[in-house]
């Protein structure tokens, strides 16, 4: 069965987290692009760092993998571009999974995960980028106000009403299934 996960970074995943950040195709709405080695090397042991010692501003911070594959990033969190009772979304996949759904299923999954822990969700969307909106709009989110940081060209957000059931909330580790984004296990050991 084909599963999407969302599970901590490890140590193990450097080679993914380069191989996302030396993409320009995956990078080149994020960000600054592409970043030169130390600073991708920067980069994940901040990750690293904050998986040991959780941030506030932070929700999750998560490998993404689909049928055990690491193909992408996600992260929950505190911006600048948030009001009081918002996350927002940020995630980034793998050109290998693009036009499959994956994307579709990994935003689904996002949006449980703040709707669990009581939050409503936020997307910010680079000008330029002309995937993403769509992908946004086919899972609830609509266009809403003005982003509150320049260089972002369309705000999106939703109310998402979906709840995860009072065992998942605090999971490091969220499995969903292909036919839905309801969890279907967030215990390491049921994976």
């Amino acid at each position: 069965m084909t599963q999407l996960k969302l599970e901590p970074w490890t140590v193990n995943d450097r080679a993914h987290w380069r191989r996302l950040n030396n993409d320009p195709r995956v990078v080149r709405h994020m960000g600054d692009g592409v970043v030169d080695r130390d600073e991708t090397e920067r980069l994940f042991g901040k990750i690293l760092e904050l998986a040991e010692v959780p941030d506030e501003r932070f929700l999750g911070l998560w490998a993404v993998r689909y049928d055990a594959e690491a193909v992408g990033m996600a992260e929950l969190k505190h911006t600048v571009n948030t009001a009081p009772g918002e996350v927002e979304i940020i995630y980034a996949l793998v050109p290998d999974v693009w036009g499959r759904g994956v994307g579709t299923q990994l935003v689904q999954a996002l949006q449980d995960v703040a709707s669990g822990r009581g939050f409503d969700v936020l997307a910010t969307v680079h000008p330029r980028n002309d995937a993403s909106p769509g992908l946004l709009r086919k899972t609830g989110i609509r266009r809403a106000r003005a982003p509150r940081r320049r260089n972002v060209g369309l705000r999106l957000a939703a109310r998402h009403v979906a709840r995860l059931s009072s065992t998942q909330p605090n999971a490091s580790r969220i499995t969903f299934s292909p036919s839905s984004s309801s969890p279907v296990s967030s215990n390491p050991s049921d994976s």
